[in-house]
């Protein structure tokens, strides 16, 4: 069970680093199967005995479901996904703190800026 989970982390990983690559050729299938992947890893994964694959899957629903609100066009659908989002970052940040490198921390920070401005601007024209 192990190695499926491990699997779909890096199945995962595989989407997301594609994301940057395809740009503007990026789907929302695309994006929603690395969200499928990392939650498959997360029904084996958890805190106390995989913290870091835990917090990679988590990190990766995260950015997914930011990245994923560039398909949207339903203000309250966005704003829930960029909740949801900081949601879980707001949930991991204890454990990536402790478990993870320095420029780790620089991409959740970044992350979260990202989701703040967006909610701000998003909050501003409703």
């Amino acid at each position: 069970m192990a190695d499926w989970a491990q699997t779909q982390f890096w199945l995962g990983n595989a989407i997301t680093s594609l994301f940057e690559l395809l740009q503007e050729n990026l789907t929302k299938d695309l994006v929603d199967s690395a969200i499928n992947a990392y939650q498959s890893a997360l029904e084996v994964f958890t805190p106390a005995n995989n913290p870091k694959e835990w917090i990679g899957a988590n990190l990766g629903i995260a950015f997914a479901n930011y990245v994923s609100t560039l398909f949207i066009e339903d203000k309250n659908i966005k704003v829930a996904l960029l909740r949801e989002a900081r949601r879980i970052l707001d949930s991991i940040l204890t454990f990536h703190n402790l478990n993870t490198t320095g420029e780790d921390n620089t991409f959740v920070t970044r992350l979260i800026q990202l989701i703040k401005d967006d909610l701000n601007k998003l909050e501003d024209t409703q």
